[in-house]
């Protein structure tokens, strides 16, 4: 019995710690397994995984505000970090991620696409099945469908040709 309680707490273990970078083909089809997720140094970071490897990665936070969570029970937290803003929520036993609005370098995107790249470089990565929020906002989802806000996806603000503003996000209040 000893031994099985000892494997079942390293399988949890291993299933928190980020896996090496695998990016989907380019221009292939936006999924939630491959791309709602961010890298940090090499590493990536699944949505709604526990959050605790990636705070761990991005370091020490400038700022970390909790509120009561609005679906589950616990604190929503929102960690403050020179990349950007990290959003959490407790869902299932653990602090998990459920966005990450990323306006500096220090995070990519699954594809690798991060602060400053050109607008071609996300047409390269993604290909053209997005649709176009007006205003500089082009979104990726999960369903394809415009202006579906149930549906989970990354969405890339551009100015000037290049991304200003990523924000890989799961709505977990609809």
């Amino acid at each position: 019995m000893q031994r099985f309680v000892w494997m079942v707490l390293a399988l949890a273990l291993l299933s928190s710690i980020p896996t090496q970078a695998q990016a989907p083909e380019a221009a292939s089809a936006f999924t939630l397994e491959g791309d709602l997720g961010v890298t940090v140094e090499g590493a990536f970071y699944p949505i709604l995984s526990p959050v605790d490897a990636l705070l761990s990665a991005l370091g020490e936070p400038i700022q970390a505000a909790s509120a009561p969570a609005c679906v589950y029970e616990g604190l929503d937290w929102e960690y403050t970090y020179d990349a950007g803003s990290l959003y959490t929520c407790p869902m299932d036993g653990h602090d998990v991620w459920y966005e990450f609005y990323i306006t500096a370098q220090g995070a990519s995107t699954a594809r690798g696409i991060s602060i400053g790249d050109p607008l071609q470089a996300v047409y390269d990565a993604y290909g053209e099945d997005y649709y176009d929020e007006g205003g500089g906002m082009i979104t990726y989802s999960v369903s394809g469908i415009p202006g579906d806000l149930a549906s989970p996806c990354i969405i890339f603000g551009i100015e000037e040709g290049a991304v200003v503003l990523i924000d890989v996000y799961y709505p977990i209040n609809i």
